[in-house]
């Protein structure tokens, strides 16, 4: 049940606009344990909109390679 409720709150949270997952992010931090967590917001901040998927054909040969999915 736990589970599926924090599943959903972090769904929601994704469909935030930028601006306020900010804002989100910024209110969990005043939290008991936010000094440690400044330093993975400014991590998350610093990467924002830079990572990109790996082309098709690499994803590919991902998911048919035995060593790294099993199959």
């Amino acid at each position: 049940m736990a589970e599926t409720m924090y599943s959903s709150v972090l769904d929601a949270a994704r469909r935030l606009a930028a601006d306020e997952q900010r804002r989100l992010v910024a209110e969990l931090l005043k939290g008991p344990d936010g000094s440690r967590a400044s330093d993975a917001l400014a991590a998350v901040e610093g990467t924002r909109g830079s990572m990109k998927l790996a082309d098709p054909a690499t994803l590919r040969w991902v998911a048919e390679d035995e060593d790294l999915c099993g199959y």
